[in-house]
């Protein structure tokens, strides 16, 4: 299934499907736990650290409405994220700027 998920989305410059063998592996990170085989994780490039991981059906249409959904979580956050920076770039740009001389 691995194969026909990275068929999926072979074409797709920001998703990278890996496979790890735990089994032959090891698996150094706190925030992955292996119960069983097939685990799947997702990663995303800004939260490496929080994994999230799937529990679902092991099926090709279920695992790409999983990523899909998470997909546009991510790009949300992001979005938010560059709305709030350019929003405290605005205000530290008002801040900085000089009042206009009072006329008398």
């Amino acid at each position: 299934m691995l194969a026909q998920l990275a068929n999926e989305y072979h074409a797709d410059t920001t998703m990278q499907i890996a496979q790890l063998d735990a089994s032959k592996n090891d698996v150094d990170d706190a925030a992955v736990h292996i119960h069983g085989y097939p685990t799947f994780y997702f990663f995303t490039v800004d939260r490496k650290g929080t994994p999230v991981e799937y529990t679902g059906e092991r099926t090709l249409p279920s695992i790409v409405h999983f990523l899909t959904r998470h997909r546009s979580l991510q790009e949300k956050q992001r979005q938010l994220h560059e709305k709030r920076q350019r929003a405290k770039e605005e205000a530290k740009a008002l801040l900085e700027k000089k009042p206009p001389p009072l006329l008398e």
